[in-house]
C-alpha cells in the first residue's frame, strides 16, 4: 500500500526546457503549465489526480468530479510504498512530457496547485483569473506576483507559487523575464 513515511510530505513538479522556440515540458502531480496565446488559456499540463485519471479510464467527468478523494494525488514526487519486509521503498516517478513550438506573443504560466486553487473561487474562475491578471500585467514579473497576490487573498491554503514567461519575436529578444 502506498503511504507517506512520517515526516516526508510529498510534492508536485513541472519544468520547462527552452531551446529558441521549442519548448520541453515535464509534470508530476498537480502542478501547472498553461499557455497564453491570442487572449486564450490553455492547460498543457494534466492533473495527476483520481478525477482525472478516471477521466482518462473512461468515466464521464461529472461522475469523476463527486468521486470521493478526486483531487488525491495518484502520481507525485516523494511516494513510498512497503516491501514485503516492511521497509519504505521509494517509488518510481512517471513524469509526462510534452513538447511544442511557441509563437511570438506567447505566454507561459507554471504555477503550483496553491494559485488554481485559490486565485477564483472554482477551478474556471482561477482560469478567468489567470488570463485576465497575465495579458493586463505590464510585465512578467509584476504578472507572477499579481498572481500569488490573488491567490493569497483568495484563502492562500497551500503553497503558492509561479513563474511567468513571455516569448517575443526573434528581432526584440527570445524571451523576458
Amino acid at each position: 500500500s502506498l503511504e507517506a513515511p512520517p515526516g516526508i510530505m510529498a510534492a508536485t513538479a513541472v519544468g520547462l526546457l527552452l531551446e529558441k522556440n521549442r519548448a520541453s515540458f515535464t509534470f508530476i502531480g498537480d502542478s501547472r503549465i498553461y499557455l497564453i496565446r491570442d487572449g486564450h488559456l490553455a492547460q498543457l499540463s494534466i492533473d495527476h489526480n483520481l478525477k482525472t485519471q478516471l477521466m482518462r479510464n473512461g468515466r464521464p467527468p461529472a461522475m469523476a468530479r463527486q468521486v470521493p478523494g478526486a483531487n488525491a494525488l495518484v502520481q507525485c514526487v516523494g511516494e513510498f510504498e512497503r516491501s514485503p519486509q516492511m521497509e519504505l521503498l521509494p517509488v518510481p516517478m512517471h513524469p509526462e512530457y510534452v513538447e511544442m513550438m511557441l509563437l511570438p506573443g506567447d505566454k507561459l504560466v507554471l504555477c503550483s496547485d496553491g494559485v488554481t486553487d485559490y486565485a477564483g473561487f472554482d477551478e474556471a474562475e482561477s482560469e478567468r483569473r489567470i488570463l485576465e491578471i497575465v495579458e493586463s500585467a505590464p510585465d512578467c514579473r509584476t504578472a507572477a506576483f499579481d498572481l500569488m497576490v490573488a491567490a493569497n487573498r483568495g484563502g492562500g491554503g497551500d503553497n503558492i507559487c509561479c513563474i511567468v514567461l513571455a516569448f517575443e519575436a526573434p528581432e526584440t529578444s527570445e524571451m523576458s523575464l
